[in-house]
């Protein structure tokens, strides 16, 4: 998967179904298996992780 222009650099992508190519995904991110990400959506974090588990959208 090549990265995309939303997309920052601690994003951790395991096998994901789905990004979006308007979806933000910023700070430390795990994105699970068979995750979708929509149109527009937003993840950022500042100081902690955010963790989106397997199969969620």
């Amino acid at each position: 998967m090549n990265r995309q222009q939303g997309i920052g650099k601690n994003i951790t992508l395991d096998n994901p179904g789905f990004i979006h190519e308007t979806a933000r995904l910023q700070g430390k991110v795990y994105v699970g298996p068979e995750v979708s990400v929509w149109t527009y959506a937003v993840t950022r974090c500042e100081q902690f992780e955010i963790h989106i588990g397997a199969r969620s959208n």
